[in-house]
């Protein structure tokens, strides 16, 4: 057998989950909110939405800004709004991986960054909950700013392997300073996953500084680093500020639930702290893709180097305390992520799965880092030379194998229903569409559409539009969105 064929199996495995979480995604349309902030946004322009909504209902300027630039483009952008993100992500997640295996002297670094970036994905779609993925109003304040977040990885990286003039050292920082900026507006999520970031790095340069103060960046010395990391902190702060403190966050709070504030610190602590270990260990679906991940880190390491180039996977870099360095790192992580779901714990006392989009991909990326560590313990101790003619070696190894398989098509078998239906939904929405905008052409103030022959509502557990004896909000965002009463018949 052709030993690339299974980790290409794999690998196009792993893609076909992609590739349909994507194609269920084309089928997505205006959901809830989306009237709402479409109606606003076209009504009083992108930047007069902002001050609008700042004043009265949030103040994330960007999440509101993005939303009503686009409404001019609803619904057609919600064919392709996810894809579009998708690839744009990818290529960029490629990208920040290709800088970091580089600097770890990885074997065709540029092809592992690839597999990397497909495994990332995989795990981190198929974790997540179909709001974040299909929902336009999740989407953008959730999902989207990961490209902001990704450029601000990237340009941090860029300075620390590379030594480039002082005008693109300036303009590099004034742009991480900007991608801070315009995550914060997203969310409070993203500005306090920010904050806790820069702070973590600020301990780790602060701690190198002084333990030996001499250059370890081509670009900076770690004073040099000091100083730039603490101003992108205050950028970061003033940001979410700017955020937090908007009049509309509290007439949202007097208006829905707000179980969390005024609780007191110590429940507040309490509570967050369990849920954050609930988040790490908790989560039987989860907690089986962290260990999928970790494996798969290994697997593919040892597969990438085949038995012949053994001694290259232990030369590879490897800490001189890998336990000490797997704990630190595991506890950055658990504080980004207790920084993550912070905001919605303090003001409803539960965190939506909507939001945890960054939280779990952080996981995942630690979980993928203690699997290279663990790959490079075995290599080191020459675990395949000292263990292959064995028969548990072997039993191990195909149960691994099996495993790499059998997750991608449990994921695909968990998706087959919605498959079916979505183009169901799609065409059945589209032909509402049509027919609400004729009636509002013909100068008619109300009218009654036929019901859906499948809601995409019940699968993402949203409000929809209702009969007028149950009518809600929602009816109310589609009829000033479309001009006319919307109601759905009553079914007999």
């Amino acid at each position: 057998m052709n030993k690339n064929l299974m980790p290409t199996i794999v690998l196009c495995l792993w893609l076909l989950v992609i590739i349909t979480i994507g194609f269920i995604s084309t089928h997505s349309r205006m959901i809830a909110d989306d009237y709402c902030t479409a109606f606003v946004g076209i009504d009083k322009t992108p930047l007069g939405a902002v001050q609008y909504y700042y004043t009265a209902w949030t103040g994330r300027y960007s999440d509101i800004f993005v939303k009503s630039a686009l409404a001019p483009l609803q619904p057609n952008i919600h064919s392709w709004q996810f894809p579009m993100f998708l690839i744009i992500w990818a290529l960029l997640l490629r990208w920040v991986l290709g800088i970091v295996l580089k600097a770890l002297q990885i074997y065709q670094y540029q092809w592992a960054a690839i597999s990397l970036t497909i495994l990332l994905l995989f795990v981190t779609l198929g974790n997540t909950g179909g709001q974040s993925l299909y929902w336009f109003a999740a989407l953008i304040p959730y999902v989207v700013p990961m490209l902001p977040i990704t450029l601000i990885a990237s340009g941090l990286l860029w300075l620390l392997f590379n030594n480039p003039s002082f005008m693109w050292r300036c303009l590099i920082v004034i742009g991480i300073a900007l991608c801070i900026g315009i995550t914060a507006g997203f969310t409070e999520t993203y500005a306090a996953m920010q904050i806790t970031g820069i702070v973590l790095l600020l301990f780790l340069v602060g701690y190198h500084l002084f333990q030996t103060p001499k250059q370890v960046s081509a670009a900076f010395s770690p004073k040099q680093w000091f100083i730039i990391l603490g101003s992108l902190l205050i950028v970061a702060l003033v940001s979410l500020l700017v955020v937090a403190l908007a009049p509309g966050n509290f007439v949202r709070l007097s208006q829905q639930d707000a179980s969390g504030v005024g609780v007191g610190i110590l429940p507040l602590i309490t509570n967050l702290f369990v849920v954050m270990v609930l988040m790490f260990v908790g989560e039987g679906n989860a907690l089986a893709f962290f260990l999928f991940t970790f494996f798969a880190v290994i697997v593919g390491l040892f597969w990438w180097y085949s038995a012949a180039r053994q001694q290259d996977l232990a030369a590879l870099p490897y800490p001189k305390r890998p336990v000490r360095v797997a704990l630190l790192v595991g506890l950055g992580v658990f504080l980004l992520v207790g920084a993550i779901i912070t905001p919605p714990l303090y003001a409803t006392s539960h965190v939506p799965s909507r939001i945890i989009f960054p939280a779990r991909f952080a996981q995942f990326c630690l979980f993928a880092f203690w699997g290279y560590l663990a790959a490079l313990t075995l290599a080191k101790y020459r675990f395949r030379e000292r263990f292959a003619r064995k028969l548990s070696y072997r039993l191990i190894t195909w149960v691994l194998i099996g495993l790499m398989i059998f997750m991608p098509l449990n994921v695909l078998f968990q998706h087959v229903d919605i498959l079916q239906n979505v183009p169901r939904y799609a065409t059945g929405w589209d032909a509402r569409h049509e027919m609400i905008l004729a009636a509002a052409a013909r100068g008619e103030t109300r009218i009654e559409v036929p019901p859906l022959a499948y809601n995409f509502e019940d699968y993402l557990q949203l409000e929809k539009i209702e009969p007028e004896a149950d009518a809600n909000w929602v009816n109310g965002c589609a009829s000033s969105y479309y001009g006319i009463d919307v109601f759905v018949a009553e079914e007999k």
